[in-house]
């Protein structure tokens, strides 16, 4: 049997276990792109309660709310499933605790340079 994923994982630590690990993180960057993050500034962290075949993950980025107008820096985030990398509107709120996600992070820098290093394995 698997183990779950370690709880500091990034994608860089679970690529080995994906099937495809080229098109995985690729349609992160994708979803990183066409959903117009901040690549400066959002962070991808992955589920880590699976065995890392597809793990979900979640966009991270600071949004500003203005409460009794006051502006308020606040984490948002946005989940996708791991398999078909469209987003989930709708989960329970036990997916959204912390415990369930990594501890550590990647940016949009790091993803797409892990994708550069996959891509030249895969060639090689």
């Amino acid at each position: 049997m698997k183990e779950k994923i370690a709880p500091d994982s990034t994608v860089a630590d679970v690529v080995r276990s994906l099937a495809n690990p080229v098109e995985y993180v690729r349609l992160i960057i994708w979803n990183f792109v066409e959903d117009q993050y901040d690549r400066e500034a959002a962070v991808v962290r992955i589920g880590v309660a699976g065995i890392g075949v597809a793990p979900n993950y979640k966009i991270e980025y600071q949004e500003t709310i203005h409460l009794v107008g006051n502006p308020t820096a606040m984490r948002a985030a946005q989940i996708y499933h791991g398999r078909s990398h469209k987003k989930i509107e709708a989960y329970a709120n036990q997916d959204t605790r912390d415990e369930h996600w990594s501890t550590r992070s990647m940016s949009f820098a790091e993803l797409s340079a892990l994708l550069g290093d996959l891509r030249k394995w895969k060639m090689a």
